[in-house]
């Protein structure tokens, strides 16, 4: 999962457009990623509905708040979103750091 949020960042920080198909390709690696790892965190004997009602509950809110941020960066000068991709990305090495 750290490991998707580095290259995030990475690709934020270079401001190119990727193809579609791509872009799909890679949302999906990091989408199966992350939904086996918060899939596996789900405690012995816990409500499997409970626990995925709670959790897309929370991914629906991250994409609106990531959308909304999203549009936000595009109206804000190069320099400012090149900012907020090193922070992205420099959180993504600190969590790789972490596990080391």
């Amino acid at each position: 999962m750290a490991a998707s949020v580095v290259l995030l960042g990475a690709m934020l920080f270079a401001g190119r457009h990727v193809p579609t198909s791509l872009g799909l390709t890679l949302v999906g690696a990091a989408a199966l990623f992350h939904g086996y790892a918060h899939g596996s965190e789900l405690a012995v004997g816990a409500s499997a509905v409970a626990y995925a009602a709670g959790f897309m509950g929370a991914t629906t809110l991250l994409h609106g708040v990531g959308l909304a941020a999203g549009v936000g960066l595009q109206r804000l000068p190069d320099r400012v979103a090149r900012l907020a991709a090193t922070v992205v990305g420099g959180a993504g090495v600190v969590m790789l750091a972490a596990r080391l």
